[in-house]
């Protein structure tokens, strides 16, 4: 795609892990990946990262989020109010995820519903007027969001996620999966990528 042709640097910094992260005015994006942690908990990297959202969003720095990403911005700049565990539970497995508008263009060119990665508990909510619900799933309404104004856009899916490397984590996750009574091998069985991953070149190259 055309994002590879661009001469990008990327810097990626593992806050969970320990690393520190700041904001810089050389970065001209902001992705925020995801995490096996919940959103709703205070872990001891939690306030600096907030903070480096805020002052990336405060430059005008566009700034995607997938999955524990995509909740961090939403508690970040709107509060921890619009997060919460999904009271439908865990939603895990190659998903069919339907798009509920075309704003924007971010699903140009996949079926409706595309299936794509899904392993999450958590998920934002009651997002205000001027963000758009772009995906939805059927335990999670807000699967896509954005907000052109506040150059904001969100994936609770994983869109990175390819089949070989989705799979090694349901593979890696199997006693866990099994506890809540998901069937790992199930899950491969029924894998399929619709190639989502468009939405993140579309990302780096909107004209914001």
């Amino acid at each position: 795609g055309p994002a590879r042709d661009l001469a990008a640097v990327a810097e990626r910094v593992r806050v969970a892990h320990g690393e520190e992260v700041a904001d810089d005015p050389r970065f001209t994006h902001v992705i925020l990946s995801g995490s096996a942690l919940s959103i709703v908990d205070d872990h001891g990297f939690v306030p600096g990262l907030e903070a480096t959202v805020r002052d990336a969003h405060a430059r005008g720095a566009p700034i995607m989020g997938i999955c524990y990403g995509s909740q961090m911005i939403a508690r970040a700049l709107l509060g921890r109010h619009h997060v919460r565990r999904n009271p439908a539970g865990l939603e895990v497995g190659w998903l069919a995820t339907v798009c509920v508008s075309d704003e924007g263009g971010w699903f140009e060119g996949l079926p409706s519903p595309f299936r794509t990665w899904h392993y999450h508990r958590d998920e934002v909510c009651d997002l205000p007027r001027d963000f758009t619900v772009l995906a939805s799933t059927a335990k999670c309404a807000t699967q896509a969001w954005w907000s052109a104004e506040r150059r904001l856009f969100g994936t609770q899916f994983h869109p990175e996620m390819d089949a070989e490397e989705g799979n090694a984590i349901f593979r890696l996750d199997r006693a866990k999966l099994a506890r809540d009574g998901v069937d790992a091998e199930a899950l491969i069985a029924d894998t399929r990528d619709d190639g989502a991953r468009t939405v993140i070149e579309r990302f780096l190259l909107r004209r914001w």
